[in-house]
């Protein structure tokens, strides 16, 4: 018989608070973190004429509140950033890290992204072929692991003397939810009992630059699933979970904010960066999660999608959902935080888990921020205007991305008394 895989730890930073509870209260309030950026606060970098200067970025987290100075000389802002989320993932499991067989995965879109002022002379002692000459910290020995998915993974294992397998994936926009996907399969087959997950990118204004030529970004605020949609600003932040076995968690009577059923991954193999239309890949990623849970469609209370609020992908996710849903589509629950966060790349999907567990755990989905006047196309049950309190059984989350990646993950509450 499978083992049984839950989620009992959660960490967060992000745009909108630097840990879970700050994170979830910004939601429950209709706080947003995407605000405006300039050269000062990205130095030698000038927005284009039509560019949007507006971003989910985290302007808010201090290290040296979370980490002592020998451990912020040992490695970059953003690998610490990494650690603050999984420190708290861990400690809100209250695991035994030591005594169990604890893995990592780690997803992004994007990887590592050094800060312009280390990057710059760090170049310069990689061509001199002598790394005495880099900036502090010094971790690194070839320029490659400035950027390497592998290096917060390497760092994490050190940091807590690991002993499981670990790697980091990238899945695109997706990455977090694949960490969580492949995480359940390692433990639900016996190759480890427990598995820090997680999903980064950081935001840079190239970046921006580039998502502002495929016209996606707008200068007008984010509004998921409304008529007067016109796109969305980027956001950058880390979501981690750890999951265990079941019997594990009960053992030490750890907090277990819902069990992971089954999942579904997909890809529309139809164009790089432009969605689908007929979302058949989509709604396939959502059956095979479902039929992998072993439930009927029927008993899903709750459904969260990405909600970029752009023009053609707000229309794959609703297409997607009719197909797979049926004559239950207009009847389930549907709310979205990217206009909370921002479209924070392979972070988004993770967090969006999260935001999930979260409204699991207090028996309450929040309205979708800016969502006014829904398309009339779209006919479903948003969330809007006021909170609704709600006893979430079961949960879909799914996420897509450029490459054409669908991911679908099925979520149980073991909770009887939540949301009652």
């Amino acid at each position: 018989m499978k083992r049984r895989v839950v989620a009992t730890g959660i960490g967060v930073v992000s745009s909108i608070g630097n840990d879970q509870d700050s994170f979830f209260s910004s939601i429950k309030t209709g706080v947003s973190g995407i605000r405006e950026f300039s050269s000062e606060d990205f130095p030698n970098y000038l927005c284009g004429k039509d560019e949007p200067n507006q971003a989910g970025w985290i302007k808010y987290f201090f290290p040296e509140n979370y980490f002592t100075k020998e451990e912020i000389a040992q490695v970059d802002y953003p690998t610490l950033l990494i650690l603050k989320a999984v420190e708290e993932a861990l400690k809100d499991s209250k695991i035994d890290y030591k005594k169990k067989r604890v893995g990592v995965l780690l997803g992004t879109a994007v990887g590592l992204r050094p800060p312009y002022v280390r990057l710059n002379p760090s170049l310069k002692a990689y061509s001199r072929g002598d790394t005495s000459f880099l900036p502090h910290p010094q971790p690194y020995q070839s320029c490659f692991m400035e950027f390497l998915i592998e290096t917060p993974v390497e760092v994490i294992h050190k940091k807590y003397s690991l002993q499981g397998r670990g790697m980091g994936i990238t899945g695109i926009c997706a990455s977090g939810s694949i960490t969580l996907c492949l995480g359940m399969d390692l433990i639900k087959n016996n190759c480890l009992d427990a598995v820090i997950c997680g999903g980064f990118d950081f935001f840079h204004p190239r970046q921006n630059r580039l998502f502002s030529h495929f016209k996606m970004l707008t200068k007008e605020k984010c509004q998921p699933f409304d008529r007067n949609r016109k796109g969305f600003q980027l956001g950058e932040g880390v979501g981690v979970v750890l999951l265990e076995e079941l019997d594990n968690a009960r053992e030490r009577d750890a907090f277990v904010y819902g069990e992971i059923k089954g999942y579904g991954i997909t890809n529309d193999a139809f164009h790089l960066v432009i969605p689908s239309p007929l979302a058949v890949e989509y709604a396939q990623a959502i059956d095979s999660a479902v039929k992998d849970a072993g439930i009927d469609i029927d008993v899903v209370d709750y459904f969260c999608p990405v909600g970029r609020g752009g023009i053609d992908s707000d229309l794959k996710e609703v297409c997607g959902i009719k197909r797979a849903l049926k004559d239950k589509a207009d009847k389930i629950l549907i709310n979205s935080i990217i206009a909370n966060t921002g479209y924070a790349l392979g972070a988004s999907s993770i967090l969006n888990f999260i935001n999930t567990l979260l409204q699991m755990k207090e028996g309450h989905i929040y309205p979708t921020l800016n969502l006014e006047n829904p398309d009339p196309k779209f006919n479903l049950n948003f969330v809007m205007d006021k909170p609704l309190s709600k006893k979430i059984n079961f949960a879909l989350v799914c996420s897509d991305g450029f490459t054409g990646v669908n991911t679908a993950l099925v979520i149980e509450n073991l909770n009887q008394t939540q949301g009652v």
